[in-house]
């Protein structure tokens, strides 16, 4: 997939026949600034598609059998053509599994009933149309679906009902069901384009097109709105969050307009809200998912910027115990979580920490951000959320029942007990020791240094203390009257 900055998703269109979808397809996409008809390629050297691609300017093949038959050949056409998006507007040849295989999760079909109700192999266009009315069906409908190795077996996307007249014939159901393909089928694909991610597929790079931002600290957010801002980025924001990007000139939408539902509490409750963690949690590739976002009119949201209200930080200045719990941050902590948890979709940028970070890559992606990203910044999430609980539970418990250890600052040692293996210290070495001279330290210098440490706590004399120790074996102590003269004796 190509960045969506620099470049249109490529889309390809299947038809056999007349062409009406394939053409509003190309034509919902033509001034969309999101994707593209790059080509239109058949089985059927009559079919009307033909004259519809032609005339839009749109290049075409018709494909003899022994290439749509061919996995290999067509795949090789459709790399040729760079394409992104596999949709099939009316193709009536099975697509080799080959095709499937390389494809999978980016080749979509839209069916003319409410599948698997009359589905199957030889059940397109008209034949759908009288086997429902010849069943007296009260329903029928439509079924974007992805594609597999089988007729209309793919994942449903999305189905939409009509009611089926009694008056009807199959010419009558054909039409209301052409208006409900050329309503739902272009929304769908744009639909998948912008929130669709699938491991192992091009589509596992997602761009950001919508993010929420709350957050307590407002250093270094300035370069990432701006950058957001010029990718286009829709910004949603609550309180002084959104004050702070209004008053930079960045268009903002009030998480309030999005819920029509005010803070209460003194700010308590902001973000808490279905419209909210829907847009957030919401499975892109999920149906269901899909469908309750729609009829909610609830918007996906790829990016969720928090910065945590500082609980550690108001414990340590000593504050009065009201004001350490109204630091207890509810509904940052729950947007970073749910952020996290839904990293197939969703970018979560969980403290200041990560901002210069974040920032180079958004600049260098242009907005485009991979899983293995979207999945490294969820760790990170969790991280966070995990220390700042556990800090919540030191404050609370007075003496704790269980131990807790969350130490965030770590340092790769030069190597672990033997030079093959990694070591990590955790904590700050820096303010419990000053190296004077050397090489970075080792795990097994730690380990001396704590054991030489834990031998010299022996000698409580008061005087100047020197250990000499070689793989945690002692070999030689001494206190003397100053530090080179215990050092002198120890040697």
């Amino acid at each position: 997939m190509s960045s969506a900055a620099a470049t249109l998703y490529r889309i390809v269109i299947f038809a056999s026949g007349n062409g009406t979808n394939a053409q509003r397809i190309a034509e919902y996409f033509g001034d969309s600034g999101l994707a593209e008809v790059v080509l239109i390629l058949t089985n059927n050297a009559q079919a009307g598609v033909l004259k519809r691609a032609e005339a839009l300017g749109i290049p075409f093949e018709v494909l003899s059998r022994n290439v749509y038959e061919d996995g290999a050949e067509l795949c090789a056409r459709l790399d040729a053509a760079k394409a992104d998006l596999i949709v099939l507007a009316g193709y009536l040849k099975l697509v080799p599994k080959q095709v499937v295989e390389a494809f999978a999760g980016r080749l979509l079909n839209v069916h003319p009933s409410l599948l698997p109700r009359h589905g199957g192999k030889g059940m397109y266009g008209s034949r759908v149309h009288k086997a429902v009315i010849q069943s007296g069906d009260s329903h029928s409908g439509i079924t974007i679906h992805q594609v597999n190795a089988h007729y209309d077996e793919g994942m449903p996307l999305l189905q939409v009902r009509l009611a089926v007249e009694n008056e009807w014939n199959a010419g009558d159901l054909a039409q209301a069901v052409h208006t409900l393909e050329y309503q739902h089928f272009p929304r769908t694909i744009e639909f998948l384009l912008r929130n669709f991610t699938a491991r192992n597929t091009k589509f596992s790079m997602k761009k950001i097109e919508t993010a929420l931002i709350s957050v307590y600290h407002k250093g270094g957010l300035e370069p990432i709105v701006r950058q957001l801002d010029a990718l286009g980025t829709r910004i949603i924001s609550t309180g002084g969050t959104a004050n702070f990007i209004r008053d930079l000139g960045i268009a903002v939408d009030e998480v309030a307009d999005l819920t029509a539902y005010p803070s209460i509490l003194g700010g308590r409750v902001k973000t808490l809200h279905p419209k909210v963690f829907g847009g957030i949690l919401a499975r892109r590739a999920d149906a269901s998912d899909v469908a309750t976002m729609q009829e909610y009119d609830i918007p996906a949201i790829d990016l969720v910027i928090v910065d945590l209200y500082p609980f550690e930080d108001t414990v340590a200045s000593g504050a009065e115990e009201a004001e350490i719990i109204e630091k207890i941050d509810i509904g940052g902590i729950s947007l970073i979580r749910a952020a996290a948890k839904n990293f197939q979709d969703v970018l979560c940028l969980p403290s200041v920490e990560y901002y210069d970070e974040f920032r180079q890559l958004l600049e260098d992606q242009a907005g485009v951000f991979s899983l293995d990203q979207r999945k490294y910044f969820a760790s990170e999430s969790f991280d966070i959320s995990s220390h700042y609980d556990t800090q919540i539970y030191r404050h609370l418990s007075g003496t704790p029942r269980s131990l807790k250890i969350s130490e965030r600052h770590a340092r790769k040692l030069r190597y672990g007990e033997n030079p093959h293996q990694e070591a990590h210290f955790y904590g700050d070495l820096d303010a419990q020791f000053t190296q004077l001279h050397g090489k970075a330290l080792s795990y097994n210098n730690l380990l001396d240094v704590d054991a030489a440490v834990s031998l010299m706590a022996d000698f409580q004399e008061g005087k100047p203390c020197f250990a000499v120790f070689k793989h945690t074996n002692p070999c030689g102590i001494a206190i003397g009257a100053n530090m080179l003269d215990a050092w002198d004796r120890a040697l």
